[in-house]
């Protein structure tokens, strides 16, 4: 009996020597310094904490260019922003409302470059998108493509895939992640909005949903905030590039559509003691270089976090070898 052989995907391969003579074309920043075109970043909370707020600050501002939050987008790019959840005047009203803060927007230009296609906004009876099912991610980077969306917000995970049964299974999230990749393969830039575990730690789910994204950040509401406070931390979690001092941990808080952005020192002294003490690098600079800090920095919080009694200055040269480079 003959048997019929299965015909081989048509997926292609190049050579060493052919991708060493390619010419690469450069990825510019949608959100510098973080984001870069065709990349993906989670932005995982609590309800209410507010990554819905700095969604809708960074929509407009890759839709408008400027600068928020110290981080900048030079020229306006087309964004699609999906929503599962909110009622769409809410939606329009923090939209119109965070636009007014950042420096440098051309207002216009982010008016014309924004859509918004939102559950509520649906008729009665008209199924919205599930980026767990093959057939509406095929009908979303379609139209990414045909307009030439750049940037594409996505909140969240929970509302926006009600065919995942278990965030926890890693099987469960991979159709959902399949998209993502779809996403980077046409050079689309992805922002999706995610809930946080129960302890607030991190984000919800399979520890397999990390594999996709370059950036992973955490907002945590500070236990003393006030009821009434839209304040967070931001921390970067996963960054796959070099870090500068805007991907430090900083404290963000929100008042009357305007952000006040501040550092972090609490966080910033953790962070560089643990680097110290890891006894993975040699020197203080080392340590200050490994998270962003510039000289200046590592010196001020080493010198800050000796005056508060969490490292002594021999802890520092056990750690680093003898080392004790600034005045501390």
């Amino acid at each position: 009996m003959a048997t019929t052989q299965t015909p081989s995907k048509p997926v292609v391969g190049q050579t060493f020597k052919q991708l060493s003579e390619r010419t690469w074309k450069a990825q510019a920043h949608i959100i510098k310094p973080w984001l870069k075109e065709g990349q993906s970043a989670l932005i995982w909370a609590g309800t209410g904490v507010g990554k819905t707020q700095l969604s809708l600050t960074l929509g407009p501002l890759a839709a408008g260019g400027g600068t928020a939050a110290g981080w900048s987008n030079d020229r306006p790019r087309k964004v699609l922003i999906i929503d599962g959840e909110m009622r769409l005047s809410e939606l329009t009203e923090r939209l119109v409302g965070l636009a007014k803060d950042i420096e440098g927007l051309d207002l216009d230009a982010a008016k014309e470059n924004i859509e918004v296609r939102a559950r509520q906004d649906q008729e009665p009876g008209v199924e919205f998108y599930d980026l767990a099912v093959s057939e509406d991610q095929d009908a979303i980077s379609k139209y990414v493509r045909e307009k030439g969306i750049e940037l594409l917000i996505l909140d969240n995970i929970t509302t926006l895939t009600d065919s995942i049964k278990d965030e926890n299974g890693a099987a469960d999230v991979k159709p959902f992640l399949k998209f993502l990749l779809k996403m980077k393969r046409d050079g689309v830039a992805t922002i999706v909005l995610h809930h946080a575990n129960k302890g607030g730690s991190s984000y919800r789910g399979s520890t397999g949903i990390a594999t996709t994204f370059e950036v992973i950040m955490g907002l945590q509401r500070p236990k003393t905030a006030a009821p009434s406070q839209m304040v967070f931390t931001l921390g970067f979690e996963k960054f796959r590039e070099k870090r500068d001092e805007t991907l430090a941990t900083r404290s963000f808080e929100l008042k009357e559509y305007k952000w006040t952005v501040t550092e972090d020192d609490e966080s910033d002294m953790a962070r560089l003691v643990q680097a110290i003490r890891s006894c993975e690098l040699t020197t203080q600079q080392g340590a200050g270089d490994s998270l962003g800090f510039s000289k200046d920095k590592t010196s001020k919080v080493l010198k800050k976090a000796v005056a508060n009694g969490i490292i002594t200055k021999q802890q520092i040269r056990d750690s680093l070898e003898g080392d004790l480079e600034f005045a501390v």
